[in-house]
């Protein structure tokens, strides 16, 4: 019987098989999302109660926290057209698509050195590159596995069938209209259309810019009228001490020797960065990271080892500067988890690039590395992700009291909803 399952599986073109394993591989990992959604922290706290109490436009064009999100006010305002008791299968059906949609993006995806057999990596990547319950199955986390996908289409070659052009320049605008992260490849994407003198690199670079100039207007127009989530940006960026540390944590020790360590690590470091070793350890892992990524990069082509680098400096160096609150909260595996999901894709998927254009030696370790973190990433999948109220129950309690402020996950958060 599985030998019959088996070829029927391999009879399906490489699409259909990729999208397929994408959709058994997300039922398994929360079948409970599928017949009972939920929202999640400020997608239901923020996006979906403005929805409700705000007219179609004024809800399409929210700016949070600075920057425009169009795919979070896309589901909150069909969210709220629909019956209370079903509005998080809006979100759950938006966040399902764009999850499939990068899982199509790889397997049409053209690359000289990227067989079947190897897309299957980068397939396996993207489920299982850091297991973060905070970006699974909601829109407000979306912008992370837009920006892996969008790493990809950069790196790889300009795909020659028309539909396949229109439907990547489509997703470069939803990814860089739907959170900050997708706009910071545009220097990255500027320079490859300069190097390959290509006008279908102009244009993707070129949208990526209009969408960056439009957040740069609302992230300072709300800088200046005094947005506390945005001037708090700027207030309170982690100390350059812990640039380095929390790379080689978040980025080497937890996709290679998992979360345990990765903590034992980060309180170890946070320790040590509060006293007067601080400057020691910094330049000991800035070295130990500096060289890594190094031996890294250099294996590349030219032109994809300074895009690589322009899109990942520019990630991670926004996520240092800007990320609110302590840097202990980054440091530790458990915190600001959802940051590194984009990074930790990019540097294994860079690593996978690496075995293909490498020596044998070096080919082999990095290989080794790559199925090292899926193997992490596979024994931490299969597990529930954190739970919270029932929605259903939430709504009963709701029509009967319109007083009631609904509970959603993860625990603590709540809707309250305009009487």
């Amino acid at each position: 019987m599985f030998a019959r399952i088996k070829n029927k599986f391999l009879s399906f073109s490489l699409t259909k098989q990729f999208l397929l394993a994408g959709l058994l591989l997300s039922v398994l990992r929360s079948p409970r999302l599928f017949y009972a959604p939920r929202f999640w922290a400020e997608e239901g706290n923020v996006f979906f109660a403005f929805a409700k109490s705000h007219s179609w436009g004024e809800t399409l064009t929210l700016v949070k926290s600075g920057y425009f999100n169009l795919t979070n006010n896309l589901s909150a305002l069909i969210s709220a057209w629909v019956p209370l008791a079903q509005a998080p299968f809006v979100s759950l059906t938006f966040s399902f698509l764009v999850l499939m949609t990068g899982v199509w993006v790889i397997a049409s995806i053209e690359h000289p050195l990227i067989s079947e057999k190897n897309r299957w990596i980068l397939f396996f990547l993207y489920f299982f590159s850091l297991n973060i319950d905070e970006i699974w199955m909601n829109t407000i986390n979306l912008q992370s596995y837009y920006c892996a996908i969008l790493f990809l289409i950069g790196f790889t070659q300009i795909p020659f069938v028309q539909w396949k052009k229109n439907l990547f320049r489509l997703y470069i605008f939803m990814t860089a209209f739907s959170g900050p992260n997708g706009v910071l490849a545009a220097p990255a994407f500027i320079y490859v259309a300069w190097k390959e003198k290509s006008r279908e690199r102009a244009l993707q670079a070129g949208l990526l810019c209009l969408c960056a100039s439009t957040h740069a207007f609302f992230f300072f127009k709300s800088y200046l009228v005094g947005v506390p989530e945005v001037t708090d940006r700027f207030d309170a960026h982690s100390s350059v001490l812990s640039f380095f540390p929390i790379l080689f944590i978040k980025s080497f020790v937890l996709p290679l020797a998992g979360p345990i360590s990765a903590k034992i690590v980060g309180n170890f470091c946070a320790q040590i960065l509060s006293g007067p070793f601080a400057w020691v350890l910094n330049g000991l892992l800035a070295a130990i990271t500096l060289f890594s990524l190094y031996l890294i990069f250099k294996v590349l082509p030219k032109t994809q080892r300074i895009y690589s680098l322009f899109f990942f400096t520019a990630l991670f160096t926004s996520i240092a500067f800007f990320s609110r609150g302590h840097k202990s909260l980054y440091l530790n595996s458990f915190g600001g988890g959802r940051y590194f999901y984009t990074i930790n894709f990019i540097l294994f998927s860079i690593l996978f690039f690496v075995s293909c254009y490498s020596e044998k030696k070096f080919m082999k370790l990095t290989k080794r590395l790559v199925f090292l973190a899926i193997a992490w990433g596979v024994m931490g999948y299969c597990r529930n992700v954190s739970g919270g109220p029932s929605w259903r129950s939430e709504v009963k309690l709701y029509e009967q009291d319109h007083n009631h402020i609904l509970s959603i996950w993860p625990v603590g958060w709540t809707i309250e909803l305009a009487k």
